[in-house]
Order: structure tokens, then sequence, then C-alpha cells
């Protein structure tokens, strides 16, 4: 239940995202006074809509993104509701409407001046940056500091009944019980010790069981203050190294009691909130530049980073398995709302992108144009105008067909291959 809630939060997270990506455009072309006269989320078939005033809202059956019409923005749409889709036509009107001018009785968008159309352009990615601060203070204020571990005591919280547990945490039919489960140990357990060793902490009681694959070990707890030995021999599992390798290694069955991560008051929470951005920008950055080589483990079968491109099915599995973690309800939440943070954070950057038909796609031209004409004036020349949009259309469609084959990989590899510990 609660890892179909988790699912659930997520989805509901990145619609919401989407409702406010396009109400950024819908509300800043209304301000300018630009016609819009569309705004629906998902795409397909209408479920749904109304009108107020000059626009129809709306749910379409695929919640695979967004729109909002804006007239005058594209030569595939008419100019008016009523007329039929004429891209020549629409794209000569365009063409032929002078490079300053007030916006005419249509109120098309590429009438208004370039700084207006700039800023309804990128109100889309400005509303998931908000939306990334907002989310990021609040996963702060709500769970503490989530972004650096704080550890854990060596007391046991959970044990696993078998070695290779289901999905759910049940045991399959004729499965092996885990090492823990079969030595007695306990939940409250306090692991002291191995072979004699004191285990100071939980990562290095973790490496020692890794290390010891199949072989006998003398864990040493404490236990209702008394010190309890107890034989258990890890048991032999693989594990994935970052390379993609496979290796032996030990398995013990139990996880951690954590120590609790340091919370925050609202101003500290504030406080934090800039280095936490600063680390979704570097890790923007890194995640891009090892995009391309991570390409084809969607397809091979060969162990996903945990770091690497994940879609839609990837991010709402990961919030299933952290809501249904043995962890506090505040480090769920605030591990929850950081999910949505820096999957905003992600898609403002993304968004931003100099390829249509993303937005940042349209404001390089809008720069080019622009560009262009404060030439064309430094010469004494006549302005060139603005671009022809059915000029660039097949890069488009290029782009649009890359994003649609890359969204069907992600959601393949996340049905079967997801990412390890997702």
């Amino acid at each position: 239940m609660a890892t179909a809630i988790g699912a659930i939060l997520i989805v509901v997270m990145l619609v919401v995202s989407v409702a406010l990506h396009e109400a950024g455009h819908l509300l800043t072309a209304k301000r300018f006074g630009m016609r819009a006269t569309q705004y629906f989320i998902g795409f397909g078939p209408r479920i749904f809509s109304f009108r107020r005033g000059e626009t129809e809202y709306g749910l379409k059956a695929i919640p695979a993104g967004g729109y909002v019409k804006i007239v005058g923005m594209s030569p595939l749409e008419p100019l008016d509701d009523d007329e039929p889709a004429d891209p020549q036509a629409a794209a000569a009107a365009v063409a032929a409407l002078p490079t300053k001018t007030q916006p005419d009785e249509r109120r098309l968008f590429y009438t208004y001046p370039a700084w207006q159309r700039f800023v309804v352009l990128v109100a889309g990615s400005t509303m998931h940056f908000v939306l990334a601060v907002v989310l990021t203070f609040a996963a702060l204020a709500v769970g503490g500091d989530l972004i650096h571990d704080p550890g854990a005591t060596t007391k046991v919280a959970q044990i696993v009944a078998c070695t290779n547990p289901a999905e759910d945490g049940s045991c399959p039919r004729g499965a092996t019980p885990a090492p823990a489960a079969a030595a007695g140990l306990r939940v409250g357990d306090d692991i002291v010790g191995v072979n004699g060793v004191a285990v100071t902490s939980w990562p290095g009681l973790v490496q020692t069981i890794q290390d010891s694959p199949g072989e006998a070990l003398r864990l040493t707890v404490r236990r209702n203050g008394v010190n309890i030995d107890l034989p258990v021999t890890p048991a032999v599992t693989t594990a994935i190294a970052d390379d993609g390798t496979r290796h032996k290694v030990g398995f013990l069955g139990v996880s951690r009691e954590p120590k609790g991560y340091p919370q925050y008051t609202v101003v500290a929470a504030a406080a934090r909130t800039p280095q936490v951005l600063w680390a979704y920008v570097t890790g923007t950055v890194a995640a891009v530049g090892k995009f391309p080589g991570q390409i084809p483990n969607l397809v091979n079968g060969k162990p996903r980073s945990p770091d690497g491109p994940a879609g839609v099915v990837d991010i709402t599995r990961i919030g299933g398995s952290i809501a249904s973690a043995p962890e506090t309800l505040g480090s769920k939440a605030g591990a929850l709302l950081l999910i949505g943070a820096s999957v905003n954070f992600f898609v403002g950057v993304f968004n931003l992108l100099p390829l249509l038909p993303l937005d940042g796609g349209h404001i390089a031209i809008l720069g080019y144009e622009n560009l262009r004409a404060w030439f064309a004036r430094r010469r004494g020349r006549t302005d060139p105008g603005r671009v022809n949009l059915l000029k660039v259309l097949p890069v488009a469609y290029v782009v649009v067909a890359a994003f649609v084959g890359l969204s069907l990989l992600l959601v393949y590899a996340g049905i079967f291959n997801p990412i390890q510990g997702a």
C-alpha cells in the first residue's frame, strides 16, 4: 500500500509540474494581450473541457505533457479556430508582418515585441525552477538534511526473511532463509563486533560482510545490555560495480536503524536551499556528460547506473520504494519532495536546450532574428524579417522522433531493466 501511495504521489507531482509549466506560458501571454485559445493537459482524445472567455481549458487522454495554443506562434496552426490549417498561408502571413508593430486585431504572437515573446517562451522553464526552489525548501523543512547521509548506528532495524525476497518483501516458495534470520539475530540487536574486532560504523560492518561471502563469522551483538556471540555465514550474492561488472559479495540480510537526519528550522532550511540547488546544477552537468554512453544500457540488459537517464517508470518505482522504506514519515516525505525538486530542475534546463520544438529552440530563433536585424541596421540595410519556420521544421521532426524514441526506450528499460535499488 505504501509503495502504491509513493508512486501515485510522484505521478501527481509530475502532472502538477506540467500544468504549472503550461500555466506560465498562458498567464504571461494573457498578461501581454496575446490571444491564447487553448490550455490542455495531455494529448490525444479530449476527456473533458470548458471555456472561459476566449480560452478552452481541458484534459486529454495521454498524460505525456501539455500545451497552450497561442495564436500566431506556429505556422502549422490556423490563425482562427474556425479556419482550416494552411501552413503555407500562415507562414506567409507571419513572414509578411513588419518587424516592429503593435499587436493587430487578432493579437498574433509574432506581432508582439521580442522581449514579450521571450518572457512568454521562458515562462515555462521559470515555473520549473520556482517549483524546484519551493520543493527543495519544503523537503529541508520537513525531512531535514537528506542530501548528506548522516550514517547510522550499528543497531538492527529490520531483518530480511530470505536471501532473495520479492519486490514486496515476501519470500517466494523454496527461498533460502537469510543468514541473519537463520542465526537468530533480532530487531534491536546492536552489532558491536565481528570475529572479536569492534564494529564502529555501519559502512564498516557492511564492508566486512561483503568481503566475506560464504565464510563463517562470529557476530557479537549487544542485547538487553548483554553481549552475545552468534555464528553466521554470509550468503553469496552478486553485486554490480559502477562500471557494470559483477562480482561475488557476502549478504547478511539486515538493515540499519537510522540516526535521523539533522533537522532545520524554517530559517535554516531557507539558508540551506541555495546549496542544494547548486548540487542540482553540478549533478545535471555531470548527468548530461555521461548521458550518451549510458543509452546502450537501456536495451542491452547491462546494469543501469542510478545517476543515468531515468523515465517515468523508474521515477515512480523509486517513489514507491521510498514510501515503503523503514524511515520516519518526515524523511520519506522529504525524499519524495526532493525527487520532485530535482526532476523539475532538470526539466527546466532541458526545456531550454536550443532545439525545436522545445522552448529553447523558439528562444534561439528569436535571438537569431534580432541579431540578424541588428546587423542589418548597422549596415544600413533593410531588416530581413522573421525566420520561415517551415524551413526548420524537418529538424524539429527529427528532434521529436529522437525524443519519442528515447521516451519509449526509458519506458522499456524501466519495466524490463530497472535501475538497481529502484
